[in-house]
């Protein structure tokens, strides 16, 4: 069985060369470099960057493959700016795992203009709050932008009523002409500011201002719009009447605004969506609207809604050769549970399997097993010996699961990182 299961996933791999590179802040033995972005300035396309605890500098990726992940199990915090990945191309990607953003400027991420996939797994991206508050993350012209197992947070509005305006809180994301691929992901904005004529709107969860043929598609995740902020009331002596101020409208765990074309589909999501801000006032002023769970600003844009039950995985990462990698797989008692295998991500919404399909052919096949009566299958095995040529690879590998019912349904995604045992 080991056998059979390491031929499968070596045979999954690129032959391209591809090395490592150790980033340690702490400059401990065997390191490269002290920060990130030294890293992404000396790595070839293709290549891996290995993170291992502290704080690091802002850095960008720009018009370059790579594939940078946290040491297993520690903690990566990127402090004091944004994360960015810019100008991919087709047929390249970045793939990020466990890094955090800690104190952003602005927003914690941010993806231009990418033809390429861009792959975020197990990280966390918290916006700026103040005036304004950002995004968590922000994508403009994004192809493939993924998310997995992560928290997107915004920035919390700020204001008083001795300003005019309060400032609208951040979104979790706000994705701008994006496609949006996301599984077991929290997306929350934050509340507004408030103001003593306007009060900012609360953030919501995902915010997209989408063109015709873009898709957003969201599984298992939690999606939270939060409260507008409070706006004054006054009671003018000289025109004996009241003067309202109009508080902000609270955000919706998914706002969309675009046209009918686009593609909204939603599977197994929790919701919470944010109260209109009040008046402070004991006169008769109206509140703001409160959000929704999911608001369409264009009341034909369709909603594609699958029934809940989504099953979920989840894998250890990096894995060196030899040590063991983990696999956690969910779902309904008796499916059968194969993984597909590729070296090369393409989120694609695929209406007959219920999901996306996150993987780009060929495509690879390994058997793991039956879901047992407590619903939870955990697989381990041996990370393989990659061949000479490598000193690291990442295997994007997603379930399939037959159901008893001959239903085929697509799990969580996931990038695995696989390592020489030198490093």
């Amino acid at each position: 069985m080991r056998l059979a299961i390491a031929l499968v996933l070596v045979s999954s791999l690129t032959t391209a060369q591809s090395s490592v590179h150790v980033v340690d802040s702490n400059s401990g033995p065997g390191h490269d470099f002290a920060q990130i972005h030294e890293a992404v300035a000396a790595a070839l396309d293709g290549d891996t960057i290995l993170v291992r605890a502290g704080g690091y500098e802002p850095f960008a990726v720009d018009g370059k493959s790579l594939a940078i992940t946290r040491e297993q199990g520690v903690d990566v915090r990127v402090v004091g700016g944004s994360v960015a990945v810019r100008n991919l191309t087709p047929g390249q990607r970045v793939v990020l795992r466990g890094l955090r953003s800690v104190a952003a400027a602005e927003e914690g991420l941010v993806v231009e203009d990418c033809e390429g996939t861009v792959w975020l797994e197990e990280c966390r991206w918290t916006g700026a709050s103040g005036k304004p508050a950002y995004s968590g993350a922000r994508l403009l012209e994004a192809e493939q932008a993924v998310f997995v197992h992560g928290v997107c947070q915004g920035g919390i509005g700020t204001g008083s009523l001795g300003d005019f305006a309060g400032a609208r809180g951040g979104s979790g994301i706000h994705a701008v002409n994006s496609n949006v691929y996301a599984w077991e992901t929290g997306f929350e904005g934050r509340r507004g500011g408030a103001g003593g004529v306007l009060g900012g709107s609360g953030g919501s969860g995902l915010y997209a201002e989408t063109e015709a043929g873009t898709t957003i598609f969201v599984a298992g995740s939690r999606l939270i719009g939060r409260d507008g902020g409070m706006a004054d009331g006054d009671y003018d002596i000289w025109c004996r009447c009241t003067i309202c101020g109009a508080p902000g409208d609270g955000g919706d765990g998914i706002t969309i605004e675009g046209p009918k074309t686009t593609n909204v589909v939603v599977r197994d999501n929790t919701y919470q969506h944010g109260q209109g801000g009040p008046t402070q006032a004991i006169f008769d002023c109206t509140d703001g609207e409160d959000g929704e769970d999911i608001g369409t600003k264009n009341p034909n844009t369709p909603v594609i809604e699958y029934a809940p039950g989504l099953p979920r995985f989840s894998s250890s990462s990096p894995a060196r050769e030899g040590e063991p990698l983990d696999l956690r797989s969910s779902g309904d008692p008796g499916d059968l549970v194969a993984l597909l295998l590729a070296s090369q991500p393409n989120a694609a919404w695929t209406d007959p399997l219920l999901g996306t399909l996150g993987l780009l052919p060929p495509v690879s096949l390994l058997v793991l097993g039956e879901v047992p009566g407590d619903g939870v299958l955990e697989t381990s095995f041996p990370a393989p010996a990659l061949p000479s040529q490598l000193e690291s690879a990442v295997l994007f590998a997603q379930p399939v699961h037959l159901g008893l019912d001959a239903g085929v349904e697509l799990s969580t995604p996931s990038a695995l990182f696989l390592l020489d045992g030198a490093f």
